[in-house]
């Protein structure tokens, strides 16, 4: 019993070891414009509006939400273009206490 407990265990840690993910990228299709006419098209058609910004080294984003509908959008843009990288449903905001 002892052997057969400690090869399961020693399986177990061989198996947790290797299941580390590699990085790697992917290329998908993403729908692309002017920044105004997607920012517009995405409040005129799904009545969503500007929940959150953010900025990278190379990019900016905004997160366009409809809090009715909880349909979402997130667009990268730069000063010249803007493309709707995801869009999804079930939009949920997350309320975090203060740090103290």
């Amino acid at each position: 019993m002892y052997k057969l407990a400690t090869t399961l265990l020693l399986l177990l840690t061989c198996l947790t070891v290797n299941a580390k993910p590699e990085i790697f990228q992917i290329d998908k299709p993403v729908t692309c414009s002017d920044v105004k006419t997607v920012i517009e098209a995405l409040s005129e058609k799904y009545n969503e509006n500007p929940f959150w910004v953010g900025k990278s080294t190379d990019s900016k984003f905004i997160l366009m939400v409809n809090l009715k509908t909880s349909t979402w959008s997130m667009v990268e843009y730069n000063d010249e273009i803007a493309c709707i990288v995801g869009t999804g449903n079930k939009a949920n905001q997350i309320f975090l206490k203060p740090s103290v």
